[in-house]
């Protein structure tokens, strides 16, 4: 799970049905990312397009993440159902390691060579 601490959730109750819900799409293999319901256009924020349904609550799947638009288009995202993308992730590791793998596999590399050479104390 990775989220930012810079959010204010104002409806707990349904945060953590969100959750539950992100926690089945995880448990099935999926890296969940939560959009958040657009309250008006902003260019400060990325947007996430929504696509198909993935079968687990209200989970689908991701057809593009898009950075800071500007204020057109930002507008015609929201009128065209794009979330604000949330920056709040949960996946089970395994999943994340594999696409670091494919993806970055440095990255993988050197995350994996930090684990095994860790220590408790």
């Amino acid at each position: 799970m990775a989220f930012a601490a810079d959010h204010v959730i104002l409806d707990v109750d349904e945060f953590r049905k969100t959750c539950r819900e992100g926690l089945n799409a995880a448990e099935a293999g999926h890296i969940v990312t939560f959009g958040i319901t657009p309250t008006a256009p902003k260019t400060s924020y990325g947007y996430i397009r929504r696509g198909q349904p993935v079968g687990l609550g209200g989970a689908c799947t991701v057809d593009a993440f898009v950075e800071k638009p500007d204020a057109g288009t930002a507008a015609r995202y929201v009128a065209e159902n794009y979330l604000w993308n949330s920056g709040n992730f949960l996946f089970r590791a395994d999943v994340l390691l594999d696409e670091l793998k494919r993806h970055e596999p440095a990255m993988a590399a050197a995350a994996e060579a930090s684990v095994s050479g860790a220590a408790t104390i």
